[in-house]
């Protein structure tokens, strides 16, 4: 089951790729960065199924995002859909980007004992 804690994360959609990291806390945020976006939102477990709404904000230059040309701000909702050991992977679809699927692989980042925030 997917618990609080931070998550290496792996997205692809036919416009591109990437990866991240994110911070799922106890209270039901989330906060998340890779290097050109950064994201905020919300997560739950329902009936044993990973689903979270995250909006992204572009915060560096770079290429363009993997839901295209000029989608700089993107609102998503993440729903699981299969889960492998310890790797999570799980449909996103960005209201910017009608039709358009990510799929995102979350991996837990084991011995990490901090909490708090991402790059503190």
């Amino acid at each position: 089951m997917v618990t609080p804690g931070k998550y290496s994360i792996w997205f692809k959609t036919p416009i591109g790729e990437g990866s991240g990291i994110a911070e799922l806390f106890a209270d039901g945020r989330m906060e998340g960065f890779d290097s050109t976006f950064t994201s905020t939102g919300t997560w739950s477990v329902k009936d044993g199924i990973l689903h979270a709404k995250i909006s992204a904000k572009r915060t560096e230059a770079g290429p363009p995002g993997v839901f295209g040309l000029g989608i700089d701000e993107v609102d998503m909702t993440v729903t699981e859909y299969a889960r492998d050991g310890d790797c999570v992977k799980c449909s996103v679809f960005a209201n910017q980007a009608p039709g358009l699927r990510m799929e995102a692989t979350m991996v837990r980042i084991s011995g990490d004992t901090r909490g708090g925030a991402l790059r503190g």
